[in-house]
Parts: structure tokens; C-alpha cells; sequence
């Protein structure tokens, strides 16, 4: 049972929901690999900040709350959501892939 009232619970609901979401689009990537990308793994790379582009947009935590919560900066989590945002208005993979879902 979850308690609605506690952000920390709702975040973890958000975020755990949000990483199994993105991994059906990439298979090939554990979940892991998504959370902390290695260096060589642009398409993790890639994923995590679908990742981070879903708690916005879908579940609406708002950019600053996301920074806290997941321990990254403010700046990193624009830069995320500015890059889905960008490939979303381009003729990408990552929209035909967001659109199957």
C-alpha cells in the first residue's frame, strides 16, 4: 500500500513505473544500465532522460522536485527533458517509439 500523501512514496511509485515504461522500448537495456548509463551507452544515455521527460510531462513533478529527488542537477534535468522535447518535434526513433506506447 502506498501513501499518497508522502512524496518520497509517489516519487518512487513515478519513477519505478517510469524506468519499466522506458525499458519495454529498449530491451536490450537493463534497468540498471538506464538509472546510471556507462559511458559507451548513448541509447541508456538516451532512455534515462525519456526517464526523466516522464515524470514531467506524464506525471507532472515539476523540474526542481525531479533535481531533488533524484540527485542530479537542475540543469541536467532541462537539459533532459529539452532533448526529448527537441526529438519529439524532429522526425526521430524516440517518436515513433513514445507513440507505441
Amino acid at each position: 500500500m502506498i501513501n499518497v500523501h508522502s512524496s518520497d512514496e509517489r516519487y518512487s511509485l513515478h519513477i519505478t513505473c517510469s524506468y519499466i515504461a522506458v525499458r519495454e522500448s529498449f530491451p536490450h537495456l537493463t534497468v540498471r544500465q538506464i538509472i546510471e548509463p556507462p559511458h559507451e551507452y548513448f541509447d541508456a544515455a538516451l532512455a534515462r532522460q525519456i526517464v526523466i521527460h516522464l515524470m514531467n510531462q506524464f506525471f507532472a513533478w515539476p523540474r526542481r522536485r525531479i533535481a531533488e529527488h533524484s540527485g542530479r542537477s537542475r540543469e541536467s534535468i532541462h537539459r533532459a527533458i529539452r532533448t526529448i522535447d527537441d526529438r519529439l518535434t524532429a522526425a526521430s526513433p524516440v517518436k515513433s517509439c513514445w507513440r507505441q506506447h
